[in-house]
């Protein structure tokens, strides 16, 4: 399976593709988010479940009553919405980038060339957020396997997005020492 999303990766990675999710990234957090704030001014003071914070079931249950009938509906479908198309987007830019810089930094057959395919752990932020979308549709049931749930989904995605970044950053590094150059096309099989 890792194989698959690798070469799937490799495959459809081009400079164009990368500018356009970049171009999407950015205007999402310039254009989309600022919007919302503006016409919704009470989610910025509206405190987070996304933030890398361990909640127990009582704090879940006291921000969910916090936000208020509407607010709960606003952070549903943002939820359902902008962190449905967020992840998506940032996890093929950052698997066609790695894909690139991969193929012009290590050998075809190095073992490199799959690191691409953790790009698929923004599925983890999903996941997160499919367990927030629970607790607010279920509120105000307290729902312990759901936060628990929330809580190792929300350190998976930090800790897979920290990882992403040291290997774009070594993916990089190898890639310029090799001045951009393609350094083969076959991709590791094994």
């Amino acid at each position: 399976m890792i194989s698959s999303i690798s070469r799937f990766l490799h495959k459809h990675s081009n400079p164009r593709r990368m500018l356009g999710l970049l171009v999407l990234n950015i205007l999402m957090f310039a254009i989309v988010l600022p919007l919302m704030y503006r016409y919704y001014p009470d989610v910025k003071s509206m405190v987070s479940m996304d933030a890398p914070v361990f909640y127990d079931p009582i704090q879940i249950h006291t921000i969910l009553d916090g936000w208020e009938a509407q607010g709960r509906s606003l952070q549903f479908w943002f939820h359902l919405i902008w962190d449905t198309v967020l992840p998506l987007a940032y996890g093929l830019l950052f698997g066609f980038t790695i894909s690139w810089f991969t193929r012009r930094g290590f050998a075809s057959k190095s073992r490199w060339q799959r690191a691409n395919a953790l790009a698929i752990g923004s599925a983890f932020d999903l996941l997160e957020n499919a367990c927030i979308m629970i607790l607010i549709a279920g509120y105000p049931v307290t729902m312990p396997l759901a936060v628990w749930f929330r809580n190792v989904f929300t350190f998976l995605k930090y800790s897979v997005g920290i990882i992403l970044v040291i290997i774009m950053l070594v993916s990089f590094i190898a890639a310029w020492k090799n001045r951009f150059r393609i350094m083969g096309e076959e991709f590791m099989d094994a």
